[in-house]
């Protein structure tokens, strides 16, 4: 009985270090929501020192933007017995917001074992990328319009040029004409400009490193992917140049992980 005591306290002891040394953020709070546990990673996430600040009930008002998030996490996850999870906003204390998104699953029966992931990278991702893609049209309607426009004044510019060799008219008439020509051609030359401003960046694009764009979006291919699909990333760390814009090749990556988790069920993307 003695040896069973002692393989207990060890075992106990190991499963308490390996709580506060995990590396994602974990908290254990009860069915009321008050906090009882919780490690360093999760300390460091909230940005407080100890858990003292957090402790009781006042973590869900301290901590959520929804308090009513983290009630009916817990609700509903000693209500199926399974693992549920929810994304929420929380705020830091020296008033930062995070993306998270939180991990639940029942270790006792009054006991809620609760994991948090960092989403804020993730998120800023997205919205860079949304901010991109609406650049993007709003570059390539410009170009367009700018081609049109372009063509319209050249011909304004022929039938104005030939009106005024054909047509017996004033001095004045004439000069008026003249000037509405130069202002014509101005204007042309100022479409042309634009066309080539939307244009260069796809001729001028900067070096960048494939490889490093590729790990960097990595949480975010996982999550457009889905659970169903793998997705394996080359394991080497060797620079690769590319003449194309890192935000190009972000929309690009996005798109085919999108594309796989639409085509497949279930497989690895590669």
């Amino acid at each position: 009985l003695p040896g069973l005591k002692r393989t207990i306290a060890e075992s106990r002891a190991e499963r308490a270090r390996l709580f506060q040394q995990a590396g994602l953020a974990m908290f254990r709070c009860t069915r009321d929501g008050e906090v009882t546990q919780a490690n360093r990673a999760a300390m460091t996430l909230v940005g407080r020192r100890t858990i003292d600040d957090l402790r009781g009930a006042q973590f869900a008002a301290a901590v959520f933007e929804d308090p009513n998030g983290l009630s009916w996490l817990i609700e509903r996850c000693l209500t199926s017995r399974t693992r549920e999870s929810i994304e929420t906003t929380w705020r830091r204390k020296d008033g930062g917001r995070l993306f998270v998104r939180l991990w639940a699953y029942a270790c006792a029966p009054d006991v809620v074992e609760i994991v948090a992931e960092d989403m804020t990278r993730v998120r800023v991702l997205q919205e860079r990328l949304g901010q991109a893609h609406r650049m993007e049209a709003v570059g390539r309607l410009g170009s367009e319009v700018a081609v049109t426009c372009g063509n319209l004044l050249t011909d304004v510019h022929q039938q104005v040029q030939q009106l005024l060799l054909s047509a017996e008219t004033s001095a004045a008439v004439r000069q008026q004409g003249e000037q509405l020509l130069a202002d014509v051609t101005r204007a042309a030359g100022l479409m042309r400009q634009l066309y080539a401003y939307g244009d260069e960046p796809m001729r001028t694009a900067p070096l960048a490193n494939l490889s490093e764009v590729i790990h960097d979006l990595e949480p975010v291919l996982k999550r457009v992917a889905g659970e169903a699909v793998d997705v394996q990333l080359p394991g080497t760390s060797s620079r690769l140049n590319v003449d194309v814009g890192s935000e190009r090749i972000e929309r690009l990556l996005v798109n085919l992980a999108s594309y796989g988790r639409a085509r497949m069920p279930g497989g690895q993307l590669k």
